[in-house]
């Protein structure tokens, strides 16, 4: 890891651009070594990934300084066991770690992500566990901007009625308000209390002092938006339904308006005057090099975010996701995110009509 920061830095890269590209880099050689020698047990090596970068920290002298905690709602999912039985087996196939180690697995590409024990209990422990690293005292000596990132959505009613803004205000306290009022309030909502606050667990109001401590940003991942409607399933009692919206190759609709409305509420009842970054952005388009699709979807969104900014939101950086096509989680090679294409067998890179408007856009 050292010696491939020294040779981008060499190669006149910036610190931070340097330590993510190597960071990059070591883990995508990772999972390639993993997964020709070891097959589905590459999945069991990811327990250790986090006391490889502990090792890398400290014999690089602690020169990693930019870090970041990662989450998402995926994982108050994963713990709602046979109301989402559907869910769990999907997210068991692909992801055997959760269901079989449920133990604490980082693993740090561009950003710190932490997977600590399993569905709730990971997600509270996982805020916990972030804190007390960031209050470590080599963390504090070697860390100089901390940030937190969660996968974000704009969640809506599905019409003007009691029952669909019951079932969004459920959803969205569980998909936003989870982590933003518990880092930032010290308390979970009720409307995911009212479900999920039997499981979690005992005395985990102790914790929250603790889930406060301050950040230097919060990052926000944003791709899509949601209304939702109210049935009589099990709790969350919830489904989401279409807008009739334009959508991605992966049916999600685009909606670069509500990233607008998103940072604009989070920063208002949230993080008030704390910068934000988009740090995740961007659509599985048309498998073309001439990707319209994508350069709309950029343009969209890259105004939403200036028009954040046009009233009164901190904003202090917007990333695309991604620059090159890549492995998409449970899609694997099937869906394309990135900017530049990727030729899976030749590992051939050809700029997309995207990459190239975004570079003339970014001369002017």
């Amino acid at each position: 890891y050292d010696q491939l920061v020294r040779a981008f830095r060499q190669q006149g890269m910036p610190a931070a651009a340097a330590e993510a590209q190597a960071s990059q880099y070591m883990g995508a050689a990772f999972m390639k070594w993993t997964g020709e020698s070891m097959g589905n047990g590459a999945y069991y090596v990811g327990a250790g990934i986090f006391f490889l970068f502990l090792l890398a920290f400290f014999t690089t002298g602690g020169t990693m300084r930019n870090w970041v905690i990662a989450s998402s709602a995926i994982f108050l999912f994963m713990a709602w066991g046979s109301n989402f039985e559907s869910f769990n087996r999907f997210l068991f196939n692909y992801l055997p770690l959760y269901n079989k180690f449920r133990v604490p697995s980082m693993a740090m590409v561009v950003l710190l992500f932490v997977i600590p024990f399993y569905g709730l209990y990971g997600t509270h422990h996982f805020l916990q566990l972030g804190t007390k690293e960031r209050q470590n005292a080599l963390f504090r000596a070697a860390a100089t901007f901390t940030g937190f990132i969660v996968l974000f959505g704009f969640i809506a009613p599905s019409a003007m009625d009691l029952e669909s803004a019951r079932a969004a205000a459920r959803y969205e306290a569980i998909y936003n308000r989870f982590f933003l009022q518990g880092i930032f309030e010290g308390t979970y909502p009720e409307e995911v209390l009212e479900g999920l606050g039997p499981h979690l667990p005992a005395g985990w109001q102790d914790d929250m002092a603790l889930i406060q401590q301050p950040l230097d940003w919060v990052g926000v991942n944003y791709y899509t938006a949601k209304a939702f409607r109210e049935t009589d399933g099990p709790w969350p009692s919830c489904e989401a339904v279409s807008t009739g919206a334009d959508t991605t190759h992966m049916n999600w609709e685009i909606h670069p308006d509500h990233l607008t409305k998103l940072l604009k509420w989070i920063a208002d009842t949230y993080t008030k005057d704390l910068p934000l970054y988009v740090t995740e952005n961007g659509m599985a388009g048309e498998h073309t090099l001439n990707d319209q699709d994508r350069i709309s979807y950029l343009n969209g969104h890259v105004l939403a975010a200036k028009s954040a900014m046009d009233v009164g939101v901190p904003l202090g950086g917007y990333t695309f996701w991604s620059l090159m096509d890549n492995y998409e989680w449970a899609f694997g090679y099937a869906e394309r995110f990135g900017l530049v294409h990727v030729d899976f067998d030749t590992l051939e890179r050809t700029p997309k009509a995207s990459y190239l408007a975004l570079r003339d856009a970014m001369s002017q």
